[in-house]
């Protein structure tokens, strides 16, 4: 097969892997509302990270190493500290705004995750990712409509959720340099669970078996997404990706209105694509820039 025909290839297989991972993310965002109908949304964000710890606990346990090294320990726990809260406001946000208007805005991460790249690993942004980073938040505030009834409280909260997963998105990335992949995600969850048992504490009522259940069913829905996009980033590049990505939005689209009769304005569509096309160029250039990089390299 030639080199073409094996990049077309990879490209339809990552695409197939990419919508499926983002149509299991947005079935566990679903799942959190039927979850938490009979305990407070942060158990249910409990319950999910410590499934997750309790499945991935062997594979520290076959590595030998539980603890994190010494060199890495402060970044696993700031990691961990800013997608716990990440996650549990996400879980407190899903049962009282529609869903995909929340997923939208979530879409902002990216942009977030530019700027921290920036701060934090001292990456290189110039003028023409930076506009494009602007026009994303614009497309927020398109959806948001400040001065309107439509910007409240969980809205801020969900930027606020993005903005943390964002920061532990390039927390991952700075540990990629030290330890496997398997190992950033057990560590993780391993943190995870008693972080969110915290605020989960003064909450606190005991799930029923239905809970239990639904709760077990979204940390699959949620870990076989992940899966899938890491199968998606092993057999086509990210750039090409991101724009497969946005079929989330179309699924939780779907879920909103025949599970919960929701149907998103047009506000939330038009603020939606201007995210994505920026979300999706961002991707894009940094790509470029690193084969760029790589081709002066050799």
């Amino acid at each position: 097969m030639s080199v073409p025909a094996r990049r077309f290839s990879g490209t339809v297989e990552g695409a197939i892997w990419m919508i499926l991972g983002g149509s299991l993310f947005a079935g566990m965002s679903a799942m959190i509302r039927p979850a938490s109908e009979t305990v407070h949304p942060l158990v249910v964000s409990f319950l999910r990270a410590g499934i997750g710890a309790l499945v991935l606990l062997p594979i520290l346990l076959r590595a030998g190493a539980v603890i994190p090294p010494k060199g890495i320990r402060k970044a696993v726990v700031l990691r961990a500290l800013s997608d716990s809260t990440a996650m549990a406001l996400w879980f407190v946000i899903i049962p009282v705004m529609p869903l995909a208007t929340a997923i939208a805005l979530n879409f902002t991460s990216p942009l977030f995750s530019t700027i921290f790249a920036v701060l934090f690993l001292g990456e290189v942004v110039r003028r023409r990712r930076w506009t494009a980073i602007a026009f994303g938040f614009a497309g927020a505030m398109i959806i948001l409509r400040p001065g309107t009834e439509a910007l409240n409280w969980a809205s801020s909260l969900v930027l606020i959720s993005a903005a943390a997963a964002a920061m532990s998105r390039v927390g991952a990335r700075h540990l990629t340099f030290h330890i496997d992949a398997k190992r950033i995600v057990a560590y993780h969850f391993l943190l995870l669970a008693p972080l969110l048992l915290i605020p989960a504490i003064p909450v606190w009522t005991w799930p029923d078996t239905r809970t239990l259940l639904l709760t077990a069913c979204l940390s699959m829905l949620g870990t076989f997404g992940h899966f899938c996009v890491a199968k998606a980033m092993h057999v086509a590049e990210a750039s090409e990706m991101a724009p497969f990505d946005y079929v989330q939005l179309i699924t939780a689209a779907a879920l909103g209105y025949f599970l919960f009769s929701e149907l998103p304005d047009v506000w939330t569509w038009a603020g939606a694509i201007v995210i994505a096309g920026s979300t999706i160029y961002i991707a894009r250039r940094e790509a470029a820039i690193r084969r760029a990089a790589a081709k002066n390299g050799r």
